[in-house]
């Protein structure tokens, strides 16, 4: 989705397919592998489009490098006082989609055989919370809540490694 370098391709809003809830992952922009054809479709939850529909221009999604990406995520999660584990979002992304999706479906639209996501990037969870995971939004409008205590449901939480401080 980032570029390392200046001509690399890259996740373009015209990848977005709004109306059918989908992002097209083009073979070029595809991770290098083996495989003959590296074109997916990754689906796009409801609240994630009001998130993100309304950000959409042209050209790519995030149209910096890598290294000015990474540099600015660790510059937050510093001043967050946060750590930023590796794979954390492709691992939660996993791990959640499969509380309501098959261990197939979220394989495709990883790019990945199913073998592999249920091995590396699962680990087992109440069915049904990963909905709640993808839902960003406020039960009575479209703005994201940060969640309380109270909102905490400790079997949809990250392990406590993903929260330990710098």
């Amino acid at each position: 989705m980032v570029k390392e370098r200046a001509k690399d391709p890259v996740i373009e809003w015209r990848d977005f397919l709004w109306k059918k809830r989908l992002i097209v992952v083009r073979d070029e922009v595809a991770k290098q592998t083996r495989a003959r054809d590296k074109l997916r479709y990754v689906p796009l939850e409801p609240a994630t489009i009001q998130l993100l529909e309304p950000l959409a221009k042209t050209g790519a999604v995030i149209p910096i490098a890598d290294s000015t990406f990474y540099g600015l995520r660790q510059k937050l999660c510093k001043e967050m006082r946060v750590r930023w584990p590796e794979n954390c979002l492709r691992n939660s992304y996993a791990t959640y989609a499969q509380t309501f999706r098959s261990s197939g479906d979220v394989a495709r639209a990883m790019g990945d055989a199913e073998s592999t996501v249920k091995r590396f990037y699962v680990r087992t969870l109440e069915p049904g919370v990963g909905k709640d995971w993808f839902d960003v939004q406020e039960k009575d409008g479209p703005v994201a809540k940060s969640r309380t205590v109270s909102d905490r449901n400790p079997s949809s939480d990250p392990p406590e490694e993903f929260w330990q401080l710098t």
